[in-house]
Formats: structure tokens, sequence, C-alpha cells
């Protein structure tokens, strides 16, 4: 349903998410293993999310806010540089923004459409 690795050389973790994804079941398992990555490293690092590939209603869009709400300690943690969402999805997008509210803790997704855009968002 996703990859997630650590770019070679590079301060940044790239989650690719397939059209397979399913937020109920991928999504908590991804945030545990990004945090064992934030944790394991000397520095701080860049996280792109990469869902061009996966097809959200918005049932999955409650889901996935409802639960990164109750997992914010991704978003605030003190290795986390930046966070990056690469999507087309004008849903993603608006629920992205939904997630500055300080319902969500204020967290902030920077969102592109491609993932080279991410990536130099990254190194910038």
């Amino acid at each position: 349903p996703h990859t997630i690795e650590q770019l070679p050389g590079e301060p940044i973790i790239l989650e690719t998410l397939f059209g397979d994804w399913d937020a109920s079941a991928d999504l908590l398992p991804g945030i545990e293993q990004i945090t064992a990555m934030l944790e394991a490293s000397s520095g701080p690092l860049t996280l792109i999310f990469d869902a061009r590939e996966v097809s959200i209603g918005l049932d999955d869009v409650i889901l996935a806010a409802n639960k990164t709400a109750r997992q914010m300690h991704l978003f605030s943690h003190p290795k986390l540089r930046k966070t990056i969402l690469v999507s087309r999805s004008k849903l993603i997008t608006l629920a992205s923004k939904g997630l500055k509210s300080a319902t969500f803790g204020h967290i902030t997704l920077e969102v592109v459409e491609s993932v080279e855009a991410a990536l130099a968002l990254a190194r910038a």
C-alpha cells in the first residue's frame, strides 16, 4: 500500500502511497515508522507524502484527519523540519488547509502537484 524511505544522502523522508492505500489500515503504521526514522536521525528531516495515486473520498479524509489529530506528536516532532504533500486532489488540498486549525494542532502541510516540486521545496 505504501513505501517509506529516506532518500540517500539527503535529509528527506519520502512516503509514497499507492492506489490500494487504506487510511483505516495503513495510516498509523506509517506514522509509527516515520516517527522511528525521525527518532533515529542525527538532524532535522523533511517529510514528503506522495499521495498522487490515492483516490480519497470524504470519509477517508475525515478518518485520516481524526487519526492525524491523535498522532500530532509526529507533526510537532523536534526533528521534523517541514511536511510536504504531493497531490492533485482538490479534496486533499482542502483537507490539508483544515489541519491548520487549532482542533488539529495547527499542522502545516505545504501542498504541491509533483514530487519534483516537493523535492525542490525540501531542498530550499
